[in-house]
């Protein structure tokens, strides 16, 4: 993203440049145009070379090249749904705002790392990944973020409970 900007800079910088140029470039004509029909000079005359204008094929086509950069370079965003993040050996329990709640009985650590994995496989950049065990009182919390979404996982398990609670929220950004 940094890089992009600086590159506009430059294109915007060369087109005021080339404006600039090419204003002084007219200016100059205007003045030699001027003292050469009130008096004749015996030295010859500079001839300003012409300059592109800032109408050329050459700036549009800059333009252009970056706006087709950003377009190639920009992340196309994924769309996912809710079905991604059913855990596999898992049955759905209830309903959340944006999300689902499921029950497992598997290891909450085994349940979290295919999380983890599925997380990463999706291409999420934004990832935080919190594991809590107190007293056999077991709660992670998985949160991840990508341009258009972002998924919450909590797994959860209290010490007296042999099922595992989870709840996976996705939320449109």
């Amino acid at each position: 993203m940094i890089i992009i900007a600086a590159v506009l800079v430059l294109i915007i910088s060369a087109v005021i440049s080339n404006q600039i140029d090419f204003k002084k470039t007219q200016d100059q004509k205007k003045i030699l145009s001027a003292s050469s029909s009130s008096t004749q000079s015996p030295f010859p005359t500079p001839t300003p070379s012409p300059k592109p204008s800032p109408s050329s094929n050459s700036s549009n086509n800059s333009q252009v090249t970056i706006k087709q950069e950003v377009k190639e370079t920009a992340s196309t965003p994924q769309t996912f749904n809710l079905s991604d993040f059913k855990y596999p050996n898992s049955s759905q329990v209830g309903n959340l705002e944006n999300g689902i709640k499921l029950e497992s009985s598997d290891d909450p650590n085994t349940i979290t790392d295919w999380y983890q994995e599925k997380i990463r496989s999706l291409g999420f950049k934004s990832k935080s990944f919190v594991k809590t065990n107190t007293n056999g009182n077991i709660l992670n919390k998985l949160v991840a973020a990508s341009a258009n979404k972002e998924v919450r996982v909590e797994i959860e398990k209290s010490a007296e409970v042999s099922k595992v609670s989870i709840a996976v929220t996705l939320i449109a950004t």
